[in-house]
């Protein structure tokens, strides 16, 4: 058996997180994902996102950077069967561009919204060809990172990544 309190923690802080909401009879329901949410998580991303890989091309560290971000691109490559896997290791390389500020408050904020972006990327209902061609893409952005060239690189995350995952979560949520 197991105390009562730490289960009461544990939704308490789901429900700050925004996860979880109470009714007005104190029913607990997992709170579904809406066009709101969707439109700020992926204003949050860019922000950062943007910032951050100008930063690694500004810093001269593209180069570096496209092999840290090709080990989690092989994860996400080899998770392409188990769309959760995939959009957990999305996530993770998403967090390994913003880790070029090595800053830990802004690190903290993306971790806190992870499991959301997550929930949108499954909401997204990726097709396996969806999957393979991002992958794909992926690959392309290293290899213009690698030649040092920002616009194709950055190209590549931003309409395959910011603007494609936004209007393909919210085109979902319209259905």
């Amino acid at each position: 058996h197991m105390s009562r309190n730490p289960v009461r923690l544990a939704v308490r802080l789901l429900e700050v997180e925004g996860l979880l909401v109470k009714d007005h009879y104190k029913r607990i329901a997992v709170k579904g994902v809406t066009a709101k949410d969707v439109v700020e998580i992926y204003q949050l991303r860019e922000l950062l996102e943007t910032s951050a890989f100008k930063l690694i091309f500004e810093s001269g560290r593209a180069n570096d950077y496209s092999y840290k971000l090709e080990e989690k691109i092989v994860r996400m490559r080899a998770a392409r069967d188990d769309f959760y896997s995939w959009e957990n290791a999305d996530t993770e390389m998403h967090i390994a561009i913003v880790d070029v500020f090595e800053n830990d408050r802004i690190l903290r904020i993306y971790r806190n919204n992870q499991f959301e972006l997550i929930r949108i990327g499954l909401l997204s209902h990726k097709t396996e060809d969806h999957v393979l061609d991002v992958n794909k893409r992926l690959m392309e952005m290293l290899e213009h990172m690698r030649a040092n060239d920002f616009d194709r690189a950055f190209e590549i995350l931003y309409k395959d990544h910011l603007v494609a995952g936004r209007d393909l979560a919210l085109r979902e949520l319209s259905r």
